[in-house]
């Protein structure tokens, strides 16, 4: 650039290039060199540029620079359905296997995904699994995955190439290693929560979940190769539709005192609240569920409920890789809600709430879904509800990851708190969309954990942000922040509650 300023300067005149500031002022060093000289130099730098230019680009394919075209075309084709939404398996009966076992069951954009992704680590900066010294690194499963593709995609290819020549079927041989539990070891595939950080933070819109649960799903489905406690989980929800085992005849007797009438009693109401297990057997989401029930008793909201009639939602059953146990069971409350004409629901676990609002319509289940922390806000907005006492103390809020990353419900709980006269709200320094995980999702509820405890870390966090009581939306979330207080031993002077409690 300096050397055609210089020749153009030298001999036109033309002043325009003193806006081309660097090759301007560089030219000004040149005085002295004769014009023909300049010219030769011009044309020796600006082909070698040319070259090295169009070298650059043939190269780029064969370099780690190829994400400069991977990664806008992943981004581009990223899934357009609800966040964290995992597709069904659709034919059962037809179906010759469940779940991913091989590389080519994944489906092209999973593939695509591990060559778009760029190893920044971005994934695994909050994986609660990694953080606590699991063997799961969310960014590693892609690569083990591009790397095992690289080594089979030539032997797939000769083979086609091969049948093609002969006329005959391709004959694919088997792969070396299995793709789960030799490429993906099973500790990793297990260790999962399936929190989505991995999802909301990738720069690329990889998406990790999915591919993990699908491989979960063979291993279930396929071989029932799972940990025993979630076995037991599994036979108690078969049994008694509950992961607790527990008798499903006593689904509704939390509400008998409160008056609550059953859809089958009255089905002309505005709300469905959908209870949920915990809110309905355990100790601690039953006193959730009464406080949020009383709630909305006061308010004059329009609700009832299914009781015996309403069975588990499926989560735990569906990202612990049952499908056709969640299947079996999304279908019995569809049919129970769709006969009673439901409309709008209510949930008080964001489990419940995800997979009612996002994987139900998969099977026919349309509906208005909202969690409990979403109508706490609105009832206190429009002054349906009135605080009438204090609440002292120092209190800090757990984002549950199904309830901000897979719905983006940030705002509404710090709103519901913030109404509360008293409450001083302090914010842990993992929050809102790169919150920390308690531990409990993906079927982790139900299992063992081994090494450094994920709900203890959470915990420890809200600990250091000077907390006296840890405020959460989440049934699951309830019980793992508690047992990580006592793990502190600071039950005595701390404790975690659920919004409903905290406002009723």
């Amino acid at each position: 650039e300096a050397l055609r300023i210089h020749v153009n300067y030298n001999v036109d005149g033309f002043t325009w290039e003193t806006w081309s500031f660097a090759g301007y002022l560089l030219s000004k060093t040149m005085t002295g060199i004769g014009y023909d000289t300049t010219r030769t130099l011009h044309k020796i730098l600006w082909w070698g540029h040319a070259f090295l230019a169009l070298g650059f680009i043939a190269y780029i394919p064969f370099s780690r620079l190829v994400h400069i075209i991977t990664t806008p075309a992943n981004l581009y084709m990223a899934n357009l359905k609800p966040t964290g939404t995992l597709e069904p398996i659709r034919d059962f009966e037809n179906a010759e296997s469940f779940g991913v076992s091989k590389l080519e069951e994944f489906t092209w954009k999973q593939i695509f995904d591990s060559d778009a992704c760029t190893r920044c680590g971005r994934c695994q900066d909050g994986c609660p699994a990694y953080l606590t010294g699991k063997p799961l690194s969310p960014k590693k499963i892609v690569q083990d995955i591009k790397t095992h593709w690289l080594e089979r995609a030539p032997i797939v290819v000769a083979a086609k190439q091969a049948a093609k020549k002969s006329g005959q079927e391709p004959e694919i041989p088997e792969p070396e290693k299995a793709l789960v539990g030799e490429v993906i070891d099973l500790d990793e595939l297990w260790a999962c929560t399936n929190c989505m950080y991995c999802m909301e933070n990738c720069p690329v819109a990889i998406e990790h979940v999915p591919k993990i649960v699908g491989m979960r799903q063979y291993k279930v489905l396929m071989e029932a190769d799972f940990a025993p406690e979630l076995q037991l989980t599994f036979r108690n929800m078969e049994n008694n539709s509950n992961p607790w085992g527990i008798g499903a005849h006593l689904r509704g007797d939390w509400a008998k005192e409160l008056g609550i009438k059953t859809l089958a009693e009255d089905p002309n109401v505005e709300y469905l609240f959908y209870v949920g297990c915990a809110g309905s057997f355990d100790d601690r989401g039953k006193k959730v569920s009464v406080a949020f029930a009383k709630i909305l008793q006061a308010a004059g909201v329009s609700f009832g409920i299914l009781g015996t009639e309403e069975s588990c939602c499926g989560d735990s059953a569906m990202r612990g890789g049952n499908e056709y146990l969640y299947q079996a069971m999304a279908q019995a409350n569809i049919e129970v809600m769709n006969t009673y004409g439901v409309k709008k629901v209510i949930c008080t676990c964001p489990h419940g709430y995800n997979a009612l609002k996002k994987d139900y319509p998969h099977f026919g289940g349309n509906y208005e879904v909202y969690h409990h922390t979403e109508i706490l806000a609105q009832l206190i907005s429009q002054g349906k509800i009135r605080m009438k006492k204090a609440v002292s103390g120092t209190f800090t809020y757990h984002d549950s990851c199904f309830l901000g990353r897979y719905n983006n419900v940030y705002d509404q709980p710090r709103k519901a708190l913030s109404a509360v006269p008293g409450l001083r709200l302090v914010e842990m320094e993992r929050k809102r969309e790169k919150s920390f995980c308690c531990g409990a999702g993906g079927a982790r509820m139900w299992m063992e954990e081994h090494g450094d405890r994920i709900n203890d870390a959470r915990a420890k966090q809200a600990i250091d942000a000077g907390a006296e009581k840890v405020a959460v939306g989440c049934p699951f979330c309830l019980t793992m922040i508690s047992d990580g207080i006592k793990a502190h031993n600071k039950e005595e002077s701390m404790e975690s509650l659920d919004i409903a409690e905290i406002v009723w």
